[in-house]
């Protein structure tokens, strides 16, 4: 597991007792390689390029409060085909953009509505 997460992210975390630590309990709490995995390869994707990318660590990613939400949202993710982040800007653009459009093109804001106090 820990070469997988050097391997994405550059690192060099040693196959010590801190970084080994959730790694381990999380894998006796019946989770996969492959599900901790799925994690470190979506959380790349999620926080690359970000201030967030300082917590591509074991510690961060494998925290018992943590995982389970990371997993989920890592799961959508590779059922949606693993788009990249710049994908996931353009589909959120698009879905509010055309909402927007939809419900209140032409409307003219440079007057109080009727009824509206200014």
């Amino acid at each position: 597991m820990l070469k997988h997460l050097n391997l994405v992210t550059g690192a060099r975390y040693q196959n010590s007792k801190s970084s080994l630590e959730n790694i381990r309990a999380r894998l006796r709490e019946g989770h996969s390689v492959d599900d901790l995995q799925l994690v470190v390869d979506y959380k790349h994707e999620h926080w690359h390029d970000t201030e967030m990318y300082d917590y591509m660590r074991p510690q961060t990613l494998f925290v018992p409060g943590k995982l389970e939400g990371y997993l989920l949202s890592a799961t959508r993710w590779k059922e949606r085909g693993r788009p990249s982040r710049q994908q996931w800007k353009q589909r959120s653009v698009q879905r509010d953009d055309s909402a927007f459009k939809a419900s209140y093109a032409g409307v003219d804001y440079s007057q109080v509505p009727e009824g509206f106090r200014s």
